[in-house]
C-alpha cells in the first residue's frame, strides 16, 4: 500500500525559497510532487504539526492537495488498479485524474486552452490583448528554460511569484504587470468552471500574500502626474519632427477636450457617433469600460482635429484601422511617444505620465482651478456613483456637463500666450497621414454659417 506524507524539500529553488513537496512512497519506489506552496526559511515549516507557521491559505491549498492524492489512492485502491503500481505512476495519474471524475486533466495545455477561448469568447480589442499577455507568459517561460508546451500543472506557486517578480522587472508600470495576472488568472478560471482542471490553480490566486505582490497601489502618496493649462496651451501650438509625434499629441489633446475619452473608445470611434443638433456637433458613444452612454459637445478645437484625419469614405472617424493591424499596435505607439511629448514639455516624471493623464487632468483642472463641483465631474466622467442622492434624488441635466466643458475651453483660451482666429493661428497643420507638412491651417471655430457651410461630414 502506498503511503503519503509532506515533508521539507532541502533544496531551495532559483528564488532561494523551499519547496514544500509530497512524498509518495509505494513498496520500493517514492517519488516527490512539488506543490504550490514555499517558504523562506525552514523554520517557517512545522514539521510535526505538518503546517506552514501563520499561513492558514497555505496550509488550505496543501491540505486539499493531500485530501486529493487520498482519493485517488482509495479509488486506486477499490478499482484494483494500485496492486502493482509504483509511485511514480501514482503520482501521474493524480496529476490528470480526479476521485469519480475521469474529465480533469491538469497537463491540458495551458497554451492551446488560452489561443481557443481568446478566439472564441473575447471581442477583437479584448482578443489582442490577451494575446499579448500569452506572449509575455511564453517569453518569461523561455527565459527560465521551459520551452515547448506548458501545461496547467505548470503553474505553482514559485512559478507564479517568479513570473509576477520578471513583470515587474519589464514593466514599471504596475497597471500593466496587475492586466498580465488579471488575463492568467481568467484563463485558469474559465478552464476550472469549463471542468477541465480541478481547483488548485485557482486557489493560487486567492492567496493574500500573492495578491499584495501584483495588486496595483501608487508607489508613493504623491499627487497624480497632470498636465497644466499651460501645458495644454504649448501642446497646442508644438509641432515635432516625427508624424508619430504630431499623431499622439493631437489624439492627447483630443481626449482631453473631449473630456478624457479612453484611447478605446477613440479609436473605435465612427462616423455615426458623431450627431449634429441644433446647438452644435456632439459625440455620442458607449463607453467600452462601463457600457454607459457618453454624451459631450465637440468644441471647435476637437473638431479642427477630426477634420485633419477624417476620410469621408472610412466609417472610422480617425484611419488608424488600415494603419495599424490592431489596436494595441496602435496603442503603444501612442503611448511611447506621450512620454517623449512629456519630456519635451519638462514633466520631471515623464516616466509616469500615460494617455490617462489626459482625462486626470480634465477633471484636476476643474476640481481645482475652475470650482466645479465634484458630482458634475464624475457625471462627465461616466463614473459610477454610491450617493443615494445623486443616483435618484438630484435630477441629472446634461447641460451642467456642457457648461463644464464651456467653462475648461474658455479657460484654455484666456491663458497667456493663447492666440485666436483674429490674431494668431493654433492647431498648427501636420498630415501624419502623408507625412508631409501641410500649409498651417488657422485656427478658424467651426460655425454653420456663411463663412464656414461645408459640412463637418
Amino acid at each position: 500500500m502506498a503511503t503519503l506524507n509532506f515533508k521539507l524539500a532541502p533544496q531551495k529553488n532559483k528564488a532561494g525559497r523551499y519547496i514544500i513537496k509530497l512524498h509518495i512512497v509505494a513498496g520500493s519506489s517514492n517519488t516527490a510532487v512539488n506543490s504550490t506552496i514555499s517558504v523562506e526559511k525552514k523554520s517557517d515549516w512545522l514539521e510535526k504539526q505538518q503546517r506552514v507557521k501563520l499561513n492558514p491559505k497555505a496550509n488550505e491549498i496543501l491540505s486539499e492537495m493531500m485530501r486529493h492524492y487520498q482519493d485517488i489512492l482509495l479509488a486506486l485502491e477499490q478499482s484494483g488498479k494500485l496492486k502493482g503500481m509504483k509511485a511514480k505512476e501514482i503520482a501521474e495519474y493524480a496529476k490528470t485524474h480526479k476521485a469519480g471524475d475521469n474529465n480533469i486533466d491538469l497537463l491540458l495545455s495551458l497554451y492551446a486552452y488560452w489561443e481557443d477561448i481568446q478566439n472564441s469568447r473575447f471581442a477583437p480589442n479584448t482578443r489582442e490583448a490577451y494575446k499579448y499577455s500569452l506572449k509575455t507568459l511564453k517569453e518569461y517561460n523561455a527565459s527560465i528554460g521551459l520551452r515547448g508546451d506548458f501545461a496547467f500543472d505548470d503553474i505553482t506557486y514559485s512559478w507564479l511569484e517568479g513570473y509576477i517578480h520578471w513583470l515587474r522587472n519589464k514593466y514599471s508600470n504596475a497597471n500593466t504587470v496587475n492586466t498580465k495576472i488579471k488575463h492568467l488568472k481568467k484563463v485558469v478560471n474559465h478552464c476550472y468552471e469549463d471542468g477541465k482542471i480541478d481547483a488548485r490553480c485557482r486557489v493560487l490566486f486567492q492567496n493574500k500574500v500573492l495578491s499584495k505582490q501584483y495588486a496595483v497601489k501608487r508607489e508613493d502618496n504623491t499627487e497624480m502626474v497632470t498636465l497644466s493649462r499651460a501645458n495644454i496651451v504649448e501642446l497646442l501650438y508644438r509641432e515635432y519632427k516625427s508624424p508619430y509625434t504630431n499623431m499622439a499629441r493631437d489624439m492627447w489633446l483630443f481626449s482631453f477636450f473631449m473630456v478624457g475619452i479612453n484611447a478605446t473608445d477613440l479609436y473605435d470611434l465612427k462616423k455615426e457617433n458623431m450627431v449634429e443638433t441644433p446647438n452644435g456637433w456632439r459625440c455620442i458613444y458607449q463607453r467600452d469600460k462601463t457600457g454607459k452612454i457618453v454624451n459631450i459637445p465637440l468644441c471647435d478645437i476637437a473638431i479642427e482635429i477630426i477634420k485633419r484625419y477624417y476620410h469621408k469614405d472610412d466609417e472610422y472617424i480617425f484611419p488608424f484601422h488600415k494603419y495599424y493591424q490592431t489596436y494595441l499596435g496602435w496603442y503603444r505607439t501612442v503611448e511611447d511617444n506621450v512620454k517623449r511629448i512629456a519630456k519635451d514639455l519638462g514633466m520631471c516624471q515623464s516616466e509616469k505620465i500615460t494617455w490617462y493623464c489626459a482625462r486626470d487632468s480634465w477633471a484636476t483642472i476643474c476640481a481645482n482651478e475652475l470650482d466645479i463641483s465634484a458630482i458634475i465631474i464624475d457625471r462627465a466622467l461616466s463614473h459610477s456613483t454610491k450617493s443615494l442622492a445623486e443616483n435618484h434624488y438630484i435630477a441629472k441635466d446634461k447641460n451642467d456637463v456642457d457648461e463644464a466643458c464651456a467653462m475648461m475651453l474658455q479657460y484654455i483660451k484666456s491663458a497667456h500666450g493663447y492666440h485666436n482666429a483674429n490674431n494668431g493661428e493654433i492647431l498648427k497643420g501636420y498630415s501624419w497621414r502623408e507625412n508631409v507638412k501641410r500649409d498651417k491651417c488657422p485656427y478658424t471655430p467651426y460655425l454653420r454659417d456663411n463663412s464656414n457651410s461645408k459640412p463637418l461630414f
